[in-house]
């Protein structure tokens, strides 16, 4: 049964602009992992935050779309992408 809320779909890299001013004077905030929680960087700072979901949703004032590769990584030498499981590995789960 679909859920009478609508859920912003949050997208690793997404770059948020929040209603409230972070301490430092920064209003922009890199989205880093998704879930349950949205996980944040404060660009000007660097300053990272975890946010409920809906909490976030309600903060956010607008949404600047990915374009290419995020603008801060945690690790800058560890590529943008899935790592592969021993549940992967041993055909647990299937692709396509």
């Amino acid at each position: 049964m679909p859920s009478r809320f609508y859920l912003y779909p949050f997208k690793v890299g997404e770059i948020l602009h929040l209603k409230k001013q972070h301490p430092c004077g920064g209003w922009l905030w890199q989205v880093q992992r998704t879930g349950a929680d949205i996980g944040l960087v404060c660009t000007t700072c660097g300053h990272l935050m975890n946010m409920p979901r809906q909490k976030l949703e309600k903060a956010m004032e607008s949404v600047q779309p990915v374009s290419g590769e995020p603008m801060m990584q945690t690790e800058p030498n560890e590529p943008l992408q899935a790592k592969e499981t021993d549940k992967d590995r041993q055909g647990g789960i299937r692709h396509g």
